[in-house]
């Protein structure tokens, strides 16, 4: 018996090895990369990039039939970055080990979510969370599935905490940032669940480069605080002790998922979002991520799976004294709700550069703004994936003073990082091969009424996995 438990325990220590390599070339007929091609990458392709590598070993070790370690390391090269900052042209990608069970995901170190939607939405998460910026590096304990425990089995929840570093060159150098959320997930039948949740997020700490502010310094209580999302103590700033300490940007998230016959599924999903007291009590509504996805669960038929959203941004708290919200900016944290110069939210809220603010550094632009977004994957003859986004920008407002403001157009000529009033973005990749390596060919544009812009890519993606 304990020689079989002993094959037994060996069978799930092998270790499973493996190496991806991918490349990327583009070409690109204008100043900037379209939309398309520079978004939602991890924040490895810039507005100017026109080739980036990685490497990226990996190794996992089973525990038992439930559990395991994973230890990855990805390494990234690019050519151009942007306009503005030194970009690292080699950087870590990710880097990380990670703990999965039944029940518990430990991660310490670099790593990118895992994609919803089949990568089709225009934000993964949330509105809160794309994976438009870098990776963060940091610590994340979540559930590994909904934990039911109440009404035999029906009543449940998922919960997330994370702590990072914003380790970048940002206008508060080494700020940290909150993460948690928790939802209720309740089994209305054996193939539909209905999940309410909220998600909070806190830039808090760091040294601000404004010399008349003073390093956000942070204690044990103070972090209480930020937990919280409560005013700050005596020691804090006047202007957290009126609101909240730190930088805190929330969302209520609503979704209802039904599985199909065979494989497939449908969810409708909301996202709302606020930065004060007035946004969470829902008084900046109708602003919010509001979709729908389908998935056949098939891999060939001419449409498998696609997924619409419509994101509405405008209303800002129009309750005064805290009219505009100017979502992802802040005054402490000028950089915003940016990591390594890209929106860590949905990417049709964009970073910028501006003459006049922003302190020299990357802060966030246009994020006032409706858009109707489709992604569809399917397969005609090949592989596809499409995506048609429509965008009307109304750049942002700066508050400066009681109900006063300061308006910038998407275009502002004192910004170098200009988004036109209306656009439409295109974005169409075709698999030509999947076999001993994955070759992939792209196309983008974004239209506008003034001009347009066009680029391509070439994308080759190849693996070794040794599972022994």
């Amino acid at each position: 018996m304990g020689f079989f438990y002993f094959i037994t325990f060996m069978m799930y220590s092998q270790s499973g090895f493996q190496l991806e390599v991918e490349s990327t070339a583009f070409v690109n007929g204008d100043d900037a990369l379209p939309f398309w091609l520079q978004s939602n990458n991890y924040g490895r392709v810039g507005r100017q990039t026109n080739a980036y590598a990685v490497l990226a070993p990996s190794y996992d070790l089973y525990l038992n039939e439930n559990s395991k370690f994973t230890f990855k390391s990805a390494f990234a090269y690019r050519d151009k970055f942007n306009e503005v900052g030194k970009a690292k042209d080699i950087f870590i990608d990710e880097l990380y080990a990670q703990f999965a069970s039944e029940y518990i995901i430990a991660t310490i170190g670099v790593k990118h979510d895992e994609l919803k939607y089949n990568g089709l939405a225009s934000s993964n998460q949330s509105l809160l969370w794309s994976n438009n910026a870098r990776s963060l590096p940091g610590i994340e304990i979540k559930t590994a599935k909904p934990v039911y425990f109440l009404f035999g089995g029906q009543l449940g929840f998922e919960a997330l905490f994370s702590e990072y570093f914003l380790n970048d060159n940002r206008s508060t150098k080494d700020a940290h940032l909150h993460h948690k959320y928790l939802a209720l997930v309740y089994k209305l039948s054996t193939i539909s669940t209905l999940k309410l949740g909220m998600r909070h997020v806190a830039q808090y700490g760091g040294e601000p480069s404004d010399p008349n502010i003073d390093d956000q310094s942070i204690g044990f209580s103070e972090y209480i605080r930020v937990f919280f999302g409560r005013s700050g103590s005596d020691n804090s700033l006047p202007t957290d002790r009126e609101n909240a300490i730190g930088n805190h940007i929330g969302s209520y998230e609503f979704s209802y998922n039904r599985k199909l016959r065979g494989e497939g599924e449908f969810e409708f999903f909301y996202n709302s979002i606020f930065e004060d007291g007035s946004g969470s009590a829902m008084k900046n509504f109708p602003d919010g991520r509001y979709g729908a996805f389908y998935d056949t669960g098939k891999s060939d038929k001419i449409i498998n799976s696609f997924v619409y959203e419509f994101i509405y941004t405008k209303n800002q708290s129009q309750t005064a004294p805290h009219l505009w919200d100017n979502y992802f900016n802040n005054i402490i944290y000028t950089s915003g709700w940016t990591y390594q110069q890209n929106v860590i939210g949905v990417p049709f809220i964009t970073s910028t550069y501006l003459s006049d603010y922003g302190g020299n550094y990357i802060t966030v632009g246009n994020n006032r703004l409706i858009a109707h977004h489709l992604g569809i994957q399917g397969k005609l003859y090949f592989p596809y994936e499409f995506k048609l986004s429509y965008r009307r920008n109304y750049g942002f407002n700066r508050n400066t003073g009681y109900s006063r403001y300061e308006h910038y157009e998407s275009n502002d000529e004192r910004s170098l990082f200009k988004v036109q009033p209306e656009v439409v973005s295109t974005y169409f990749k075709v698999s030509l091969l999947r076999s001993f390596i994955d070759l992939d060919v792209i196309g983008a544009a974004d239209f506008n009424k003034d001009s347009s812009s066009f680029g391509a890519a070439l994308r080759i993606f190849y693996s070794i996995d040794n599972n022994n």
